[in-house]
């Protein structure tokens, strides 16, 4: 796992190696990444999606798989985002839309296809 420190308070993106690194350089400061065989805390690959569980996860004590809650963090959640915007334009998302962003996350695991279940929910106009 490489970590890249994202601002002066110590934020950080995961990503796993340098081949996700390359992939989403240009989304990140140039700051070089450091380099870790665990983490605390569960973390999300920005590019692949991927989610290592922390030394110190609290996901099983809150009934949460450790993808759920870090989902929103990767690429896959924009990817939705951009499905749901293309189909519908500017949308606001409440509180339940984005517990059923996650359970469907949790299920399919590709940003576009949560977004376009989406909008097939919320949509149900046929020929859209």
């Amino acid at each position: 796992m490489l970590f890249v420190p994202v601002d002066a308070r110590g934020a950080h993106v995961m990503v796993c190696d340098e081949i996700c690194l390359n992939a989403v350089r240009d989304q990140l400061p140039a700051e070089d990444p450091l380099a870790l065989t665990t983490t605390v805390v569960c973390a999300t690959c920005l590019a692949c999606s991927l989610t290592v569980e922390g030394t110190h996860c609290p996901c099983g004590r809150l009934q949460v798989s450790c993808s759920a809650p870090s989902w929103l963090l990767c690429t896959q959640a924009r990817t939705a985002l951009d499905t749901i915007y293309e189909a519908c334009g500017p949308t606001v998302l409440t509180d339940t839309d984005w517990t059923q962003l996650l359970g469907w996350a949790e299920e399919v695991w590709n940003g576009g296809l949560v977004g376009l279940l989406w909008v097939r929910e919320h949509q149900p106009d046929a020929g859209r």
